[in-house]
């Protein structure tokens, strides 16, 4: 990855452990994380990718004695 505050779909493909299919499927879906078109290319900034990554983030809570 570069210090570009953009990634592009094989970055954050490799950044989140899944394939570049995943991506462009939740795309096509209106799923997942946003980003933006600049022509035909694809990109995500990076500052919303992290973001996602926290709102999806699920906190193990202690079982009850």
């Amino acid at each position: 990855m570069t210090g570009s505050p953009y990634m592009t779909t094989a970055e954050v493909a490799e950044f989140l452990g899944v394939s570049k299919i995943k991506l462009t499927q939740d795309r096509a879906r209106n799923l997942g994380i946003s980003y933006v078109r600049l022509g035909r290319s694809i990109r995500y900034e990076r500052a919303t990718v992290e973001a996602y990554l926290k709102e999806h983030t699920v906190h193990a809570t202690p079982k009850a004695p």
